[in-house]
């Protein structure tokens, strides 16, 4: 009886044993039924977010083109908003693959350190976009939301890019 509540607890909670790892099919033969690491998963989530960023940018720099006065300001703030996006999903991937291999209160302090230092780069050239007044602030603002739009786009462009047979 204490080993079936043992049991169902375990179930309910998802923890699994070693020995829950294998399972036999229909005749007979065990077969290992634990997650397969898979290591350019991530880096596949990262290309097909700058693509994201990319199509972003090209989209803003057509509205630029058309409404915008001050075309060289705006497209200059767009790019280097967009640049500061994909540098910000490069550097995420990059701290969160290195954090996984962490003990968990020693990754959550390296996630905080690394999102703080993405944060001061962000502050850090804003504030020289806003006191040089040559590059227009709202069209960085709009590159840097290239990292937020492209993590919408992602599941998109994936399933774009899975359809392409060249790929």
């Amino acid at each position: 009886m204490e080993d079936n509540n043992r049991m169902e607890e375990q179930r309910k909670l998802h923890i699994l044993s070693p020995d829950d790892l294998d399972d036999e099919d229909e005749t007979g033969e065990v077969i290992d039924i634990r997650p397969v690491e898979n290591p350019t998963s991530l880096k596949a989530t990262v290309a097909e977010m700058l693509i994201g960023m990319l199509g972003w940018g090209i989209l803003c720099e057509v509205v630029i083109l058309i409404v915008v006065p001050d075309l060289l300001g705006c497209s200059v703030g767009l790019w280097i908003g967009i640049i500061l996006s994909a540098g910000s999903a490069v550097h995420m991937a990059w701290s969160f693959d290195k954090a996984v291999d962490l003990e968990q209160k020693s990754a959550q302090a390296k996630i905080r350190m690394h999102a703080l230092m993405r944060y001061a780069v962000i502050v850090i050239v804003f504030a020289v976009i806003l006191f040089t007044g040559v590059i227009n602030p709202l069209a960085a603002f709009a590159g840097i939301l290239a990292l937020k739009v492209s993590a919408y786009l992602q599941p998109l462009v994936h399933r774009v890019l899975k359809s392409n047979p060249r790929r």
